[in-house]
């Protein structure tokens, strides 16, 4: 995770392991929702296309997939507050 003081920013990862194989090197876009369950919900009611269904990171926060009813794709997530150990001061 990236942050810029005590604000997650960013996220990078590799994509490794049988869960990615055949699957393209690309670099997602990923909004803050406050709560991914109930976006994905009115999401799907609106037509859109569930890629992944919510599912948690350690640490991280929750997290979904979707495709818009036109076609684009990207991700939600509801981070999780940032452990005091990995705070810096500024």
């Amino acid at each position: 995770m990236c942050h810029v003081g005590d604000t997650t920013v960013a996220g990078i990862f590799f994509m490794q392991g049988d869960r990615f194989a055949g699957m393209p090197e690309h670099w997602p876009s990923y909004f803050s929702v406050k709560d991914v369950d109930a976006a994905v919900e009115r999401a799907r009611r609106a037509g859109a296309v569930i890629k992944r269904e919510p599912f948690d990171v350690s640490e991280i926060g929750r997290f979904a997939i979707i495709q818009s009813p036109a076609g684009s794709v990207a991700g939600w997530m509801m981070p999780e507050p940032m452990p005091e150990s990995r705070k810096t001061s500024q």
